[in-house]
């Protein structure tokens, strides 16, 4: 007996629910693999309420900041909802805690791009200037405490190597990112050493990467920080990412530029 589209529909829900709930199994007995649960029993029957309530209550409200942040880094792509963002965020997050090597930044822009139709290579370029800022906030931060207690010299020398690899990252990027003919010129001269069909691929995502760039023209101070009005600047000159994937702007006129 055939099935229906309702029926077809239903059971790739259903498979999509038995493998999720397969990998976040496996994934939550390698986190835990050895664990003195016993040990953990008795941590946890020592813990105070009002505490364990304030670390959740704080890193729910990260995951919120973060979310927003990134909104304001997408804002020159279109308008991005909450929601997706808030979701994509959630679970790489969450993901990179169990995962090696934090592969959860490379599952936020992929989630993104699938329920807000966001170019994935737009949206890790966005998350490569998160990580950027975020090593320059940590480095601020341990440097500015190192001023106030004594710190072993080869940690601080370290902390200056980073900094300086963080400076340097960032300044390329504010100049691809505002001289877009060089920033072109620059893929199109990489590129060129690679063999054709793998340049035809390549193209659309380094065209896509540039065109995330522009999230550095969207940071201010208070945009920074700010939540509520992050992604409802300027709404009527963005496109919005409810919108069919036909209407949203794209990067294949660059394309072009960079396969030519």
């Amino acid at each position: 007996m055939p099935r229906g589209p309702n029926q077809e529909r239903l059971v790739r829900n259903a498979l999509r629910l038995i493998v999720g709930i397969a990998v976040s199994l496996g994934c939550l007995y390698f986190a835990t693999r050895g664990t003195d649960w016993a040990r953990v029993g008795e941590v946890l029957a020592g813990a105070r309420p009002l505490w364990v309530l304030g670390v959740m209550v704080a890193g729910l409200a990260a995951i919120y900041i973060r979310a927003q942040r990134w909104r304001v880094l997408l804002r020159p792509l279109g308008d991005v909802a909450l929601y997706p963002a808030l979701s994509a965020t959630a679970i790489g997050f969450g993901a990179s805690a169990v995962l090696p090597f934090r592969l959860g930044e490379l599952l936020r822009p992929a989630i993104l791009g699938r329920r807000a139709g966001v170019g994935m290579s737009a949206a890790l370029s966005s998350v490569v200037l998160e990580r950027l800022l975020d090593v320059l906030l940590i480095i601020g931060c341990f440097l500015g405490f190192s001023l106030a207690h004594p710190m072993p010299l080869a940690l601080r020398r370290g902390a200056y190597g980073l900094a300086a690899l963080a400076v340097f990252a960032l300044v390329a990027l504010v100049f691809l990112q505002r001289s877009r003919t060089r920033a072109e010129a620059i893929v199109r001269a990489v590129l060129d050493w690679v063999p054709p069909r793998i340049k035809r691929g390549l193209a659309p995502v380094a065209a896509s990467f540039v065109e995330g760039l522009d999230g550095l023209s969207a940071m201010t101070a208070g945009g920074w920080f700010l939540t509520r009005g992050a992604g409802e600047h300027d709404r009527a000159h963005q496109p919005r990412y409810d919108q069919p994937r036909d209407s949203i702007p794209h990067a294949s006129f660059r394309c072009r530029k960079l396969t030519g």
